[in-house]
């Protein structure tokens, strides 16, 4: 018979903040791609927007355009974006 541990909840690892002109979405998470799916999608983007992602100890800050804005609130395009962005810090 096994017996588990009480695992400690562990604080967040990732944050991502996305600007809009004056709006700014965050989400926070263990992983990149949790912090990225816990950020609310904005109605609608017509507008080029910051994403800073934040690990820790390294900063990444990307100006995207409009297309690639609406991709990061995409699911599928969620885990392909979050690889590429892991990438980019090392």
């Amino acid at each position: 018979m096994f017996m588990s541990k009480a695992e400690k909840p562990k604080e967040p690892r990732f944050v991502v903040k996305i600007t809009f002109g004056n709006e700014i979405f965050k989400g926070e998470g263990l992983t990149l791609l949790e912090a990225l799916q816990k950020v609310k999608s904005p109605v609608n983007i017509f507008i080029k927007g910051t994403l800073d992602v934040t690990d820790g100890t390294k900063t990444l800050s990307k100006t995207l355009l409009p297309f690639k804005m609406r991709r990061l609130f995409q699911p599928l395009a969620q885990r392909v974006i979050a690889k590429q962005l892991m990438l980019l810090m090392k």
